[in-house]
């Protein structure tokens, strides 16, 4: 039973970390979730490659808080930018948590 659970195990590991399961599919759409954005660099960058990777899909980035000049850029590249706060005057993303 254990070296059947290892096998499948093993089995999914190469699958999923190879990329091979989902060879040949487009998706409509590619949703792209930070937990808060500053610069929004790593973002934009993020959403540039999901825009290489499948130049016709809809691209959507979504975060709960978004400085605002970060979230200017990346409306500039995703499709679509849902950011549930862009607080004045926040310069770093920590501000945002208590914890």
């Amino acid at each position: 039973m254990i070296a059947k659970e290892r096998a499948e195990l093993e089995r999914r590991v190469a699958a999923y970390k190879s990329g091979s399961y989902s060879v040949g599919y487009i998706p409509e759409t590619v949703i792209i979730v930070d937990d808060g954005v500053a610069t929004g660099y790593t973002a934009r960058a993020a959403i540039l490659s999901a825009r290489k990777k499948y130049p016709k899909i809809r691209i959507v980035f979504a975060a709960p808080v978004c400085l605002l000049g970060s979230y200017d850029l990346l409306s500039a590249d995703a499709d679509e930018v849902v950011c549930l706060d862009v607080p004045a005057g926040l310069y770093a993303v920590g501000q945002a948590y208590e914890r």
